[in-house]
């Protein structure tokens, strides 16, 4: 995976939606749609159906961002933000 987005960092992190369309995540994941749906096929990311279709959720975006990036690179992106964002547990 390459180096993140700052801005997607943040938008991951700061968003106020619950969720977001499978397309949305790919994009501020840094992954291509069909990366997105292979993984969510093979669980490693969870996706709920909502009326609006299939979603990613903004605390599984987060999880996942955790998991693909290095904590340094999003403590750097969110500034500031960073201790009240950055989940405890982490």
């Amino acid at each position: 995976m390459s180096n993140p987005d700052p801005r997607s960092i943040r938008r991951i992190f700061l968003s106020p939606r619950p969720n977001v369309p499978l397309m949305t995540a790919a994009d501020l994941l840094g992954m291509s749609l069909r990366e997105l749906k292979r993984d969510i096929a093979d669980g490693t990311i969870v996706a709920v159906s909502t009326a609006m279709g299939t979603k990613v959720t903004k605390e599984e975006l987060i999880a996942t961002a955790m998991r693909l990036w290095d904590q340094s690179a999003i403590e750097e992106a969110l500034g500031d933000d960073a201790p009240r964002l950055i989940p405890e547990a982490i």
